[in-house]
């Protein structure tokens, strides 16, 4: 690719100083020069594109990614020079499987970045200053002419700038495409037709960002990072708090365990087993291994499965096990009816129900039941 004998000097025109979101800068020989203060999107510079080749290139690849780490290899083709002094850059779709591409030498790139991140713009978007221009209908080329020199933006992706001196045999040689123009008016050797009406900076009217060369090591900086560091922050926070949540219920179910632990020990020791060493062996021990084993936890368990039909009914006041007699249970039910539907349930389930009273009082009857785990022997 030509390379142009310019000296882009980190100097800052406009009156004004860049900002992280601040405007469209154009970088040229005198430096950055504000172009567009009241472009309210991400900060933009324009480069110009006599450093830039623009084309059309076929990338039938769904991932972006994939696209991109291809391009270079596509554009061996294209290039005269050695692939590796060059820096690829893949822009918008123009048709399925079509994409926009640029190339620029990597020392031309390397020193507009020096200049844009030393004035401060490094979140900025670098753009050939060509690709203002809307993109052309087929057949036909859009143009800006200013001074001694033109601006042309294709249908096919292609654009490029050239001296107004040889745009007429560029334009001739391109069969003479039709000229839509957006610049200064151009010679009347060219038929041409004006572009939007009222439009007066070429990027007011492109108002989109087909190439950003910054890509690769060239990426850009952004400047949003306070803020990712505050979401960071609060999501650090809401992380803390689901560990906080998450360790209070640990300990809570710790507690609880420790509380159950307790209630079996006392069960343990009631029954008569000793609550020192493993609690869980020792009661797994106490389980039943005949059909006639005794101790409480086959009583409760039998209990327990016989009295589910009738569980909506009655209420325990008490429970406690005598080594002696059996399961004692202070029930409570609506009346007297319901209490004997108890001693019926437990009675259908093999076990010897012992009634040691019953009263009725205040609308509630209360009887304490004796559980033995098989009938008492006639």
């Amino acid at each position: 690719m030509p390379e142009r004998d310019i000296d882009y000097a980190p100097e800052v025109t406009g009156g004004q100083r860049p900002g992280p979101a601040y405007g469209v800068w154009s970088l040229g020989a005198d430096g950055l020069v504000l172009a567009d203060a009241g472009w309210t999107g991400p900060p933009v510079v324009l480069v110009p594109t006599e450093d830039v080749r623009l084309l059309g290139v076929d990338l039938p690849i769904a991932n972006r990614a994939r696209r991109a780490a291809a391009l270079p290899f596509v554009l061996e083709d294209e290039v005269s020079e050695p692939i590796e002094v060059l820096h690829a850059a893949l822009g918008e779709a123009l048709s399925p499987g079509r994409y926009m591409a640029g190339i620029v030498r990597h020392d031309r790139m390397a020193q507009w970045c020096e200049v844009i991140e030393a004035a401060g713009l490094e979140a900025a978007a670098v753009v050939p200053d060509a690709l203002t221009l809307p993109r052309a209908d087929f057949g036909s080329w859009s143009v800006a002419a200013s001074a001694n020199r033109v601006m042309v933006h294709g249908h096919d992706g292609t654009a490029f700038a050239v001296p107004g001196s040889v745009f007429s045999a560029v334009w001739q040689a391109a069969d003479r495409p039709r000229l839509i123009s957006y610049g200064d008016a151009l010679p009347q050797e060219f038929t041409s037709e004006p572009g939007a009406a009222g439009r007066s900076e070429p990027w007011s009217w492109a108002g989109s960002i087909a190439l950003d060369l910054r890509q690769g090591r060239y990426a850009r900086k952004s400047r949003r990072a306070p803020w990712l560091q505050r979401l960071l922050l609060v999501a650090g926070i809401g992380l803390l708090g689901h560990l906080a949540i998450y360790t209070v219920d640990t300990v809570a179910l710790i507690l609880t365990a420790d509380a159950r632990r307790a209630e079996v020990a006392d069960l343990v020791a009631t029954a008569g087993g000793p609550v020192s060493g493993d609690l869980a062996a020792t009661a797994e021990a106490m389980l039943p291994r005949a059909s006639h084993a005794t101790g409480l936890l086959p009583v409760l368990v039998r209990a327990a499965e016989a009295l589910k039909p009738v569980a909506q009914t009655i209420s325990f006041q008490s429970v406690a096990y005598e080594r002696a007699t059996g399961l004692v249970m202070e029930v409570e039910a609506s009346d007297l009816a319901a209490l004997q539907e108890v001693e019926a349930a437990l009675r259908g389930a093999g076990l010897a129900p012992v009634s040691r009273g019953a009263a009725a009082e205040g609308g509630r009857a209360r009887q304490t039941i004796v559980v033995s785990p098989q009938e008492p022997a006639p």
